[in-house]
């Protein structure tokens, strides 16, 4: 927006010279242009922040799940289709994500971190979802 405004901020600038009153209208349009656009951008922000909480969510209660032992999973889906698996292997202290390709197949890649697990989850669904759109 950097060069954009500045181009837009000076054509009102001029305007505003020549016309007096029509400045202050365009002016009022393009500053209610800048309040919409930050809180398109902030409502977007909470939206994937939200999503990135319950993926984080979903997998502390696979570690406190696992504190009997067992290996605990969760399957990570969107409209039906699974795209991956979490595994947490709590005597390792360690995740497992398995991605799912179009044919079904699984790659596995290792975590330890529960960072990382939810910001590649996180990624997937993000790839899904704008596939599905378009």
């Amino acid at each position: 927006m950097g060069i954009r405004a500045l181009i837009l901020a000076s054509f009102l600038l001029f305007d505003s010279q020549k016309t007096g009153q029509k400045y202050w209208i365009k002016a009022g349009m393009y500053g209610i242009f800048l309040v919409l656009t930050k809180w398109i951008m902030k409502e977007r922000g909470r939206q994937y922040m939200s999503q990135l909480v319950g993926i984080v969510q979903r997998l502390k209660s696979l570690q406190e799940g696992g504190e009997q032992g067992e290996v605990q999973q969760r399957l990570f889906e969107l409209n039906g289709k699974t795209l991956c698996q979490v595994k947490y292997f709590p005597n390792k202290d360690t995740f497992e994500l398995e991605v799912y390709d179009k044919d079904g197949k699984g790659s596995k890649y290792p975590f330890d971190d529960i960072d990382m697990t939810a910001i590649e989850i996180f990624e997937l669904l993000q790839e899904a979802k704008q596939e599905a759109q378009g």
